[in-house]
């Protein structure tokens, strides 16, 4: 169990971004369009991609040469990618105890992986990746915000030692 420190860059951090950078009136517009034309999805991702990126944006003609140079400046939006998480544990039920621990888990485009708010505490089940290298959770392992794991929390006290 632990508490978030850093909940790692998102694609949901990106969304909150770009939104912020549009008008009421665009966003409502960009929320009932099933689809955009190339030359007004330009002209909005100008808005967040850094200036360093304008010549090469106006260059692009298909829709992979554009997500190739959003990605290239927002690597978070590699969906096929894992993020970390970091957290200051407050109890170790199984494991190597330790003061803080940094878990992985996918982007959460129903690949199972998690969205974590920073400053909130979640019992989180985990294991060891052996090709990844590291730890890694997601939804499908039942993550639970630590005030909605009372029974959990009490059946991993009674039964196993909690180490720090």
């Amino acid at each position: 169990m632990g508490t978030v420190t850093d909940p790692g860059p998102s694609l949901f951090d990106f969304v909150k971004l770009f939104e912020s950078k549009l008008s009421p009136k665009e966003r409502k517009r960009l929320e009932e369009a099933m689809d955009i034309d190339m030359a007004t999805a330009k002209k909005l991702y100008k808005r967040v991609l850094p200036k360093s990126a304008h010549s090469r944006l106006e260059k692009i003609r298909t829709e992979e040469e554009f997500e190739k140079l959003v990605k290239e400046f927002f690597p978070e939006l590699q969906t096929d990618k894992q993020r970390p998480v970091t957290f200051t544990v407050h109890g170790t039920f199984r494991g190597k105890p330790s003061n803080t621990r940094t878990i992985w888990t996918s982007q959460g485009l129903g690949d199972c992986g998690a969205a974590f708010a920073r400053g909130k505490s979640y019992l989180i089940p985990a294991y060891f990746d052996n090709k990844a290298g590291h730890e890694t959770t997601g939804l499908c392992l039942n993550i639970r915000p630590a005030e909605e794991a009372t029974q959990e929390l009490n059946f991993l006290r009674a039964n196993t030692k909690t180490r720090l």
